[in-house]
């Protein structure tokens, strides 16, 4: 599977959303779009080397939940991301400083 092939409907069914309303909808479409972005700035590959890691899926499907999860969270909230996907997108990423 490549991420690029992930449907809303998939990412509404991985984050448990019984039921979805429009605005549900909107917000994964809405996270799908900046989980994609963040990916790509974060490992510095395209769309389409994203699309050649199987195991990116899972790393997008895990930010889709977790901005979903946490589309309120205020200024002062501190973003910690998740060990499994800080692993994925390290494995990849292209553009390391050091």
């Amino acid at each position: 599977m490549k991420v690029s092939e992930i449907t809303a409907e998939e990412v509404i069914s991985f984050c448990r959303i019984d039921d979805p309303d429009e605005e549900d909808i909107r917000s994964i479409t809405q996270a799908m779009g900046i989980v994609k972005s963040y990916m790509s700035a974060y490992t510095g590959l395209t769309a389409d080397e994203i699309d050649d890691h199987e195991d990116m899926c899972w790393a997008f499907y895990i930010l889709c939940r977790d901005n979903y999860d946490n589309r309120s969270l205020s200024e002062n909230s501190s973003f910690k991301m998740n060990r499994t996907v800080s692993i994925i997108l390290d494995m990849h990423s292209v553009n390391m400083l050091g």
